[in-house]
């Protein structure tokens, strides 16, 4: 996905990239990048061991006070995919 997204020149560099996922994620996705000739700050955040903590990974230069922003992303993008997939769900068996 990354790789796709680095080709659309058109659309500009973002400044951040924030990843759902822990040192895996963050390693494939900074190599993806790396492929492409991005040079854009990273962010990863697991749910932790036991899915009470985050897990907070960051490559390049990343403000930590965001922290909170980061996790509220993406408890949002959770929460609209949930809500998504419910949807096609409901159709599909009324």
């Amino acid at each position: 996905v990354l790789a796709r997204r680095a080709r659309h020149k058109e659309w500009g560099m973002p400044d951040l990239i924030l990843i759902d996922g822990g040192a895996g994620q963050l390693n494939t996705a900074a190599l993806a990048l790396g492929k492409s000739g991005w040079h854009v700050p990273l962010v990863a955040i697991a749910k932790g061991a036991k899915r009470k903590n985050n897990d907070f990974r960051f490559h390049g230069r990343v403000v930590e006070r965001n922290l909170m922003l980061f996790k509220q992303v993406r408890d949002e993008a959770h929460r609209f995919a949930i809500g998504y997939y419910r949807k096609l769900h409901r159709k599909q068996f009324s």
